[in-house]
């Protein structure tokens, strides 16, 4: 599986989800790459009033957040490694 998501707002923005795991870089995050088994799950910070999704490594539960997130990727790595709390799906209209 390999799933490339590019961001309209620049061009220097991607996720990319393949059989290793997950690489991201740009839109102001610090770029990052983790193993499918080195994730714990889908998370959410919140930082002047912007709702920041991202991966909690584990076993550390440090916070990674992306540079965006759609409908897409998010289905896609909720498949992979479960969803976020349920109450941020339903805001997002990530369901």
């Amino acid at each position: 599986m390999l799933v490339v998501i590019a961001s309209w707002r620049t061009s220097t923005s991607r996720v990319v989800l393949d059989e290793i795991g997950v690489q991201w870089q740009g839109g102001g995050v610090e770029p990052g790459r983790l193993r499918w088994e080195e994730i714990k799950g889908l998370d959410y910070d919140h930082k002047a009033r912007i709702l920041i999704m991202g991966l909690t490594e584990k076993p550390s539960g440090r916070f990674r957040p992306l540079p965006f997130i759609t409908k897409g990727l998010y289905c896609a790595l909720k498949e992979r490694v479960g969803g976020g709390p349920s109450e941020i799906e339903g805001e997002c209209m990530l369901k």
